[in-house]
């Protein structure tokens, strides 16, 4: 990362805050419907937070929510071709995934996720125990019933993934500036006064959307904001202080 502080815009239509892979993928899907006029801030480096240490699975099977189910399926197709668009990779394996039920309650619960996920396009099979030791030698499986295998699930590297989700952002217009911390969000004012700059490195972004991917204890999101959960779309008239970040740090 360079050392010269990053140049802030004074006003964006959304800013997206937080670069890791939720903030990117809700960049370069803002920059694909068009709307170029969106900044996402990271206040240290891309994927510094927690997407470096995600476990990068890609599963399809397990919702019974026609919703949440294409969602998935739509994710698992954009990993898939991300790479072609952007030339970065996304680490995406299509090894396949199983589903393992020890018990009555689990095999019944299973099947009906597996008959609605059918019902939703998803190739999921029934397996016996000893096709899961097929597919699976390391699996211990005296103890279960059934597997749910789904071929065309498996994993992405999530370092790699977000950064070609901000390739693609990048490429749809969006800015993507690292070094940048976000001190507060400022809601229903005209102004910023100086008592709202406790330095001078602070800039002002004027904003009528936010969305926070990030949701730690002590950030500005820690208010009654489920960031990092899509139960409810926010919106807000804002004003972000921003924090250019003074030293660099080896990439």
């Amino acid at each position: 990362m360079s050392s010269t502080p990053p140049t802030l815009p004074s006003r964006a239509r959304v800013v997206v805050i937080g670069g890791g892979v939720i903030g990117t993928s809700v960049a370069y899907h803002l920059g694909h419907l068009g709307l170029t006029d969106t900044v996402l801030v990271e206040r240290d480096q891309l994927t510094s937070g927690t997407t470096w240490h995600a476990a990068g699975l890609m599963i399809t099977f397990g919702s019974t929510s026609s919703t949440s189910t294409a969602l998935r399926c739509y994710t698992r197709d954009l990993y898939t071709r991300l790479e072609a668009e952007t030339g970065l990779a996304t680490g995406f394996k299509p090894v396949g995934f199983i589903e393992l039920a020890g018990d009555e309650g689990r095999l019944e619960e299973y099947r009906r996720v597996a008959t609605f996920n059918r019902y939703c396009g998803i190739d999921v099979h029934e397996i016996s125990p000893r096709e899961v030791a097929d597919l699976f030698p390391l699996a211990r499986t005296d103890d279960l019933l059934a597997g749910f295998w789904v071929p065309g699930d498996g994993r992405v590297n999530p370092v790699d993934l977000t950064m070609s989700l901000a390739k693609g952002a990048r490429m749809g217009g969006v800015r993507v500036m690292e070094g940048v911390s976000v001190l507060d969000i400022v809601t229903g004012v005209t102004a910023v006064t100086p008592a709202d700059r406790p330095t001078r490195r602070n800039r002002c972004c004027r904003s009528d959307r936010f969305r926070g991917s990030v949701g730690a204890p002590g950030s500005p999101f820690e208010k009654g904001i489920d960031a990092l959960h899509a139960r409810a779309l926010l919106y807000a008239r804002a004003r972000f202080l921003l924090e250019p970040r003074k030293e660099s740090r080896p990439c």
